[in-house]
């Protein structure tokens, strides 16, 4: 019987020894000391909570197809800096969690929405705003459901000596205009 394990060996230990040289960013990862800080994420203020009715004129309990609520965001980053040039990417993974209440005039047995991600600088100008479609579905005679959506990263860049303290990730229902108002508390019935 042979063993080729010390000829593979061989060949994958240079391999490696010349990937690691390779690598020319240092990586932080969460927790790690001397990590610089993530950006700063949340939900935003009008847009955290969504009531939907359905299509018609009217706007009682009877005609609400669902409420729902972002009731959780959770997330890390980690960074990848060249040690030379001081830049690179700060990379941010999000999780967010839906609480969805079943209105009286829901049929469907299901919440369809969207909800969205924008990133901000530090002056709070939107550098980006992504849209995500989700539907959270009632199980048998649920009418209160919790879920999670997968993962959404985003790869901010890092010039001019940036950290992701200078940004902002704000999450949020995608709301129409009579949906935003009602937050507001604008509606009149």
């Amino acid at each position: 019987m042979r063993v080729t394990t010390g000829k593979l060996a061989k060949l994958i230990r240079p391999a490696i020894l010349a990937g690691l040289l390779l690598l020319p960013a240092c990586t932080y990862l969460p927790g790690s000391e001397n990590a610089p800080p993530c950006p700063l994420v949340s939900t935003l203020g009008d847009a955290e909570i969504i009531t939907r009715y359905i299509d018609g004129p009217g706007r009682d309990l009877v005609d609400l197809d669902f409420t729902g609520r972002i009731s959780n965001l959770s997330g890390k980053c980690f960074y990848e800096i060249d040690d030379d040039t001081g830049e690179g990417v700060v990379r941010v993974k999000i999780n967010t969690e839906f609480k969805m209440e079943r209105g009286a005039g829901n049929k469907t047995r299901e919440a369809a929405f969207e909800y969205f991600v924008s990133l901000l600088d530090g002056d709070g100008n939107v550098l980006d705003k992504l849209s995500f479609p989700f539907t959270a579905k009632y199980w048998k005679n649920r009418y209160v459901v919790t879920e999670r959506d997968a993962p959404v990263e985003l790869s901010i860049p890092l010039t001019g000596g940036l950290t992701g303290d200078d940004f902002s990730i704000y999450v949020g229902f995608q709301l129409n205009r009579e949906e935003l108002d009602f937050n507001r508390g604008n509606i009149v019935q």
